[in-house]
């Protein structure tokens, strides 16, 4: 998977054909990756992709750029996107990319700004169909047509979301599973 995959397929789906190359001075591609790139940071943003998550031991500042208030300051990976905690669960605040915080040597568990080549099969599919409803009112002229892209890319991204989200254990849910599933095998009894 690629950029221009992707943005292919989303040109495909509002009837436009496909682009050689993002190289070229034309003002659909030029129109369709300055959407892709703000899109993209987006859409890795708003959710925690478990393809895009990633986890780091932090390495000490030496000179903090902010706030003194917390005992550490640490530079953040630069490709991240927005920090989700540390593994020890520890209060936090981030300013531009750095994190201060109380502990020494805070592991991170962090959104990256990836690669398509790392994107799952859904997160592409709904990408694409968000890139096809972005792109129909500025290739297309066609805002009545945007209600039923943009319909489709979310019922999309709540699947994709869902498909994600099974790609993990629900700790709370593990744990009271357990306790259901002992009540009521003793009730049987």
């Amino acid at each position: 998977m690629s950029k221009l995959t992707i943005i292919n397929g989303a040109l495909s789906r509002i009837g436009e054909a496909p682009i050689a190359s993002l190289a070229v001075n034309d003002n659909i591609a030029i129109i369709a990756s300055n959407i892709y790139d703000s899109n993209k940071v987006n859409y890795l943003s708003s959710f925690p992709w478990t393809f895009a998550l990633r986890e780091v031991t932090l390495a000490p500042l030496a000179t903090p750029s902010y706030s003194q208030e917390w005992e550490h300051a640490y530079t953040i990976p630069q490709n991240y996107l927005r920090v989700l905690g540390t593994t020890t669960y520890d209060e936090f605040t981030v300013y531009g990319n750095e994190l201060y915080c109380g502990a020494s040597a805070p592991t991170i568990i962090y959104i990256e700004n990836i690669a398509e080549g790392f994107f799952s099969s859904y997160f592409s599919y709904a990408f694409e169909l968000s890139l096809a409803a972005d792109l129909i009112i500025p290739v297309k002229e066609s805002p009545s047509e945007w209600q039923l892209f943009i319909a489709n890319a979310n019922r999309q991204w709540a699947i994709a979301r869902n498909l994600d989200s099974q790609s993990r254990t629900n700790r709370g849910l593990s744990k009271n599973i357990r306790i259901f599933l002992s009540r009521g095998i003793e009730d049987r009894a």
